[in-house]
């Protein structure tokens, strides 16, 4: 018998690799003065707007809930479908979506790019 066999006591449980955390999306507000520079960062990042003709919302629940409907902007991102939606008002409400979820590090990357402020949002 080996002397490190006799020594070396039980080994713990064996730990396989860590599971990068994905994530769906990501939600923040922002003022109304920072939209241009959001708009020019959504088209140098290559996302376009998408037409009205594919928003899925009933314009009747528009008007109900005294609310403009979103523009949406899409595009692709680290292999995944990202799709920004933007509600204006007092404050711009920003919600991006990723299909299928992307890894945290690759998400927080593309927030970053979008000059999102990562601390005031909440992610998805």
């Amino acid at each position: 018998m080996a002397w490190g066999a006799t020594t070396g006591g039980r080994r713990g449980p064996v730990m396989g690799p860590h599971r990068a955390t994905h994530v769906k999306g990501f939600e923040v507000e922002l003022p109304a003065a920072q939209e241009s520079r959001l708009l020019a960062r959504l088209a140098r990042l290559g996302l376009g707007q998408l037409r009205d003709g594919r928003v899925h919302i009933p314009h009747l629940i528009t008007r109900l809930a005294h609310r403009a409907p979103p523009e949406i902007f899409a595009g692709r991102f680290g292999g995944a479908r990202v799709e920004v939606r933007l509600r204006k008002g007092a404050h711009i409400e920003v919600r991006v979506g990723f299909v299928p979820p992307l890894v945290f590090r690759k998400a927080s990357r593309f927030i970053g790019q979008l000059g999102l402020p990562e601390s005031e949002g909440s992610w998805l």
